[in-house]
C-alpha cells in the first residue's frame, strides 16, 4: 500500500486537476443507465445534474434494486473521522473491483448536501478529500443546486403567512400566541439568533404582544427531514400540511394545512425534491441530497435519492452522519422503517486518531488546521483505552443484526506498527473484520481491501433476513425512548425535565405513540455529555424537551444541551488553518477562480 505522505497536494488543488479531465455528467448517468433526455435530466453545464424524482416510479428501464451499505462511525473527534472520504473510496474501489473480475455490477453512493455554516466556520467542506472527492467540491459546498436555500425560504414562507394571518384582523380564529412553535430559519452558525424577541405586526412597544423564541440552522428544519422523507411531491404536500406551527385559542392546532400554504411551499420545493448527480475523482456516479444533521434530525439523505441509486446501482453505499449512535441509529430506525428496506452491511468508520482522542490522550500537534491541530503521538495503551468505545458501537449494530465491518481512514503521518497493532486488536478484542483504506492518499485502490471485505459481508447477508428494527411502532413513546438510552447510549435510564414529560404524555394521547422518536444530542459522546469520552460510566441522560414533528412523522427528544443553533468560529479561512500563506484566489478552501 502506498501512502503519498510528503508530497500529495492540498484537497482543493487535487480537486482543480481533475476537474480538467473531468468526464461529462451525461456520460456518467447514461453508464449507469439514467435516462439523460430534458424532462428527467437537467444538467449544469456538463458538470452535475438534477434528476427528476419521478424516475423512481418510472416504468421500465433499470431496476436492479441495490442493496444498501450503510457507512458510520465511532464518536468522532472534532475534526471528524473521514465517514465521507470513506464512502467515496469504498464507492470506487467497489467499481474497480467489479471492472478487475469483469463483472457486470455497479455501485453508486448517496450523501447529504453540505451546509454553508459548518462548511464555512467550522469542517471547511464535506465532499471527501484527497483523491477520494467529489467533484466540483466548490460549487458543491457553496449553494451547489440551491437545495438548502429553497428549504430556507420554503421554511421562513411558513412563518410569514402564520404572521400575516395574526395581523390580519376580521373573524379569523384566534392564535395562541404563546402557543406558536414554528421558527425561523438560516443556513449559517448564527448564535445571536438563538434567542429573540419578536413582534407579529414589526412594533414592539409598551402594551403590544411579542413573541420570544429563536431561529435554527436549516439542517434542523422540520422542512428538511420532510423533504428527505417525501417519497414524490404528493407525499412531500401530505407531509407539510400535517407540520403544526401553533395552536387556535381552542386549543386546536394550527397546521400549514389549515393556514392554506401547502401548494405555495410544494411549489418552492418543485426542484429540490428531485436528487443531485455527481461524480468522484475516480468517475463514480452518485447523488447528493437534502442535509439534515444526525445530531439534531436524522442525519441521512433523501429517501428519493436513495431509491434511484437502488434502480441504477448493484450496491448502495451511503453515510449516516455523525457516530452510528446518531446517525446509524436513525438510519435503520427512521429511513429503514419508513422506506422498508433492509442494510445488506455496515462499515465502521475510525482511525488512530479517534482511538486515541477517546483513550484519553492529548493532541501534540500545533493549533491549526483540524488534521494537524488533532496530531497524537504513537500510544498504544491510548488506542486499546478508545477501543472500548469502537467495541460498543460495533455491539450496537449488531443488536439489528447486520453484518459490520471496522474500516480505519488511515493518515499519511500513521505509524506503521501501531496500525497493524490496531486492526489485531480489534479482530481479536471485537470480532469483526479490520481493514485499512488509504483512499485519501491513493484513490479507489487505497480501498480495495475494505472492498473485497464488504462485498464478503454482504454476500453473506444475503437480502438481510435477519435485519431487525430496535423498537416496534406500536411501542409508547416513552419505551422507544428508553430503548434507545439503555441500548445505544448505554445508559441506566431516562429522567425528564416536567415541561418534556408534559409534552411527550400530550403528544401521545393528542396524536399516536406510533410516531418515531429522534433523539438529538452531542455527537462527541455516547452520552448526553459532551465531555464524557470513551464509554462514559453509569448514568441516566436527561430529557430536557420534546418537539412534535408531525411532517417528519416523529418526535424530536431533546437530551442535555444540544443546541439546534450551532456557533461559527471566528477564523473561518482554510489556508490559514493550514498554515498556508493567505492567497486571494482561495477562501475557505475553496478556489475563487473556479466559481468565475
Amino acid at each position: 500500500m502506498s501512502l503519498k505522505k510528503n508530497n500529495q497536494p492540498p484537497d482543493y488543488v487535487i480537486a482543480t486537476e481533475a476537474l480538467k479531465k473531468m468526464r461529462p455528467i451525461e456520460e456518467i448517468a447514461r453508464g449507469m443507465g439514467l435516462p439523460t433526455e430534458p424532462l428527467h435530466f437537467f444538467s449544469y453545464a456538463g458538470r452535475y445534474a438534477k434528476v427528476s424524482h419521478r424516475l423512481v416510479s418510472r416504468a421500465g428501464g433499470e431496476d436492479r434494486q441495490g442493496k444498501p451499505v450503510l457507512v458510520t462511525g465511532m464518536n468522532p473527534t472534532p475534526a471528524g473521522s473521514g465517514k465521507t472520504l470513506t464512502t467515496i473510496a469504498l464507492t470506487d474501489a467497489l467499481n474497480l473491483l467489479f471492472k478487475k473480475r469483469s463483472d457486470r455490477r455497479r455501485a453508486s453512493f448517496v450523501l447529504r448536501e453540505p451546509s454553508m455554516g459548518p462548511t464555512l466556520s467550522v469542517k471547511g467542506g464535506a465532499c471527501g478529500g484527497g483523491y477520494s472527492q467529489v467533484l466540483p467540491m466548490e460549487e458543491i459546498n457553496l449553494h451547489f443546486t440551491g437545495d438548502i436555500a429553497a428549504v430556507t425560504e420554503t421554511h421562513n414562507l411558513l412563518w410569514c403567512m402564520l404572521m400575516a394571518y395574526l395581523s390580519t384582523p376580521g373573524s379569523r380564529k384566534p392564535i395562541r400566541l404563546e402557543s406558536i412553535e414554528w421558527p425561523r430559519v438560516v443556513d449559517l452558525c448564527d448564535r445571536s439568533l438563538r434567542q429573540v424577541v419578536l413582534s407579529p405586526d414589526g412594533k414592539i412597544r409598551e402594551g403590544r404582544p411579542t413573541l420570544r423564541g429563536g431561529s435554527l440552522i436549516t439542517a434542523a428544519s422540520e422542512l428538511m427531514a420532510v423533504l428527505g422523507l417525501a417519497k414524490d411531491m404528493e407525499d412531500l404536500g401530505e407531509r407539510i400540511a400535517r407540520i403544526r406551527v401553533a395552536r387556535y385559542e381552542d386549543g386546536t392546532p394550527v397546521t400549514a394545512g389549515s393556514l392554506g400554504v401547502v401548494g405555495a411551499m410544494q411549489a418552492l420545493l418543485k426542484q429540490a425534491i428531485n436528487p443531485n448527480f455527481v461524480q468522484t475523482i475516480a468517475g463514480s456516479g452518485g447523488f447528493i441530497h437534502t442535509g439534515p444533521f444526525a445530531n439534531i434530525a436524522h442525519g441521512n439523505s433523501s429517501l428519493v435519492a436513495l431509491a434511484l441509486a437502488r434502480r441504477h446501482a448493484d450496491l448502495v453505499v451511503t453515510e449516516g452522519g455523525f457516530g452510528a449512535d446518531l446517525g446509524a441509529q436513525k438510519f435503520f430506525d427512521v429511513v429503514c422503517r419508513t422506506a422498508k428496506i433492509r442494510p445488506a452491511a455496515v462499515v465502521l468508520v475510525f482511525s488512530t486518531r479517534d482511538l486515541k482522542y477517546h483513550g484519553g490522550a492529548k493532541p501534540v500537534g500545533a493549533e491549526g488546521a483540524p488534521g494537524m491541530k488533532w496530531r497524537f503521538a504513537a500510544d498504544r495503551e491510548a488506542c486499546l483505552r478508545g477501543m472500548e468505545n469502537l467495541r460498543i458501537h460495533a455491539e450496537n449494530l449488531k443488536q439489528y443484526g447486520v453484518k459490520v465491518v471496522a474500516a480505519m481512514n488511515r493518515f499519511a503521518i500513521d505509524d506503521e506498527e501501531e496500525v497493524r497493532f490496531c486492526i489485531s486488536a480489534i479482530q481479536e478484542r471485537i470480532g469483526i473484520p479490520a481493514v485499512v483504506q488509504s483512499g485519501h492518499s491513493d484513490g479507489a485502490e487505497g480501498g480495495l481491501a475494505l472492498a473485497e471485505t464488504v462485498l464478503k459481508q454482504v454476500e453473506a447477508s444475503g437480502e438481510g433476513e435477519s435485519f431487525r428494527l430496535l423498537y416496534p411502532d406500536e411501542a409508547p413513546l416513552k419505551e422507544k425512548i428508553e430503548t434507545v438510552a439503555r441500548k445505544i447510549y448505554r445508559a441506566e435510564g431516562v429522567d425528564y425535565a416536567p415541561e418534556a414529560l408534559e409534552a411527550l404524555d400530550r403528544i401521545e394521547s393528542e396524536y399516536s405513540s406510533k410516531l418515531n422518536v429522534v433523539l438529538s444530542k452531542t455527537q462527541f459522546s455516547l452520552s448526553d455529555n459532551k465531555d464524557l469520552l470513551g464509554v462514559p460510566p453509569k448514568r441516566k441522560v436527561k430529557v430536557t424537551g420534546v418537539l412534535y414533528r408531525g411532517g417528519a412523522g416523529w418526535v424530536t427528544v431533546l437530551l442535555g444541551d444540544v443546541l439546534l443553533m450551532p456557533g461559527t468560529n471566528y477564523d473561518t479561512c482554510a489556508a490559514r488553518r493550514l498554515g498556508l500563506k493567505p492567497d486571494p484566489a482561495v477562501f475557505g478552501g475553496f478556489i475563487v477562480e473556479n466559481l468565475q
